[in-house]
């Protein structure tokens, strides 16, 4: 790496955290001159650029990224928000599989495809993702809830218990989770 793109890249962080973005990202684009291969640089020009309501320079900083450096966590996330927000989903989709596929745990990515399925009406997508979120995130009650009264929409009612019963574990005044508990009994029969 330049020496020159390491001191303009300090100098781009010095000035994001003033909330000079602005500079932040004259900095960044500096440091790419002495050293276009520079991933952190990159991906933080990027983000400044989002800040700064320029989702299409930094969707094209994202993928050129992307294309240096493809097992780059940060940037495979960052490309899947970008798409999300341009409400390209289906693209936005393989971003964060791929940051999946570099990290099975990344709970961000996760999130962000629950929330995209939950907006396609993909119930067993979101299930799915639900089901993977579940021991990653052992004291969040809602995605418990949430798992319970997906699986009930998608006529899995018997699996539905479970993950109800654990949030009600972790939240036992949730008024709305008796609700749903009281269905499911009645749904089987009980």
């Amino acid at each position: 790496m330049h020496p020159k793109a390491l001191a303009h890249y300090q100098e781009g962080h010095v000035y994001r955290e003033q909330g000079d973005l602005g500079a932040a990202r004259d900095a960044f684009l500096q440091a790419l001159e002495h050293d276009a291969r520079y991933a952190e640089a990159r991906l933080a020009l990027a983000e400044v650029l989002a800040q700064l309501g320029d989702v299409a320079g930094a969707l094209t900083h994202a993928r050129t990224l992307m294309d240096d450096q493809p097992n780059l966590l940060s940037g495979a996330y960052l490309l899947g928000v970008l798409l999300a927000k341009e409400g390209r989903l289906g693209e936005a989709v393989g971003s964060f599989q791929r940051a999946l596929f570099l990290d099975a745990s990344f709970q961000p990515a996760l999130r962000a495809l629950i929330e995209i399925y939950r907006q396609q009406g993909d119930l067993q997508g979101e299930i799915s993702m639900l089901e993977r979120l579940l021991p990653l995130a052992p004291k969040d009650a809602e995605v418990r809830f949430t798992l319970a009264e997906r699986m009930v929409r998608a006529g899995r009612t018997a699996d539905a218990g479970a993950p109800l019963r654990d949030a009600l574990a972790l939240e036992p005044n949730a008024i709305h989770g008796y609700l749903l508990l009281a269905d499911i009994e009645g749904r089987l029969g009980r």
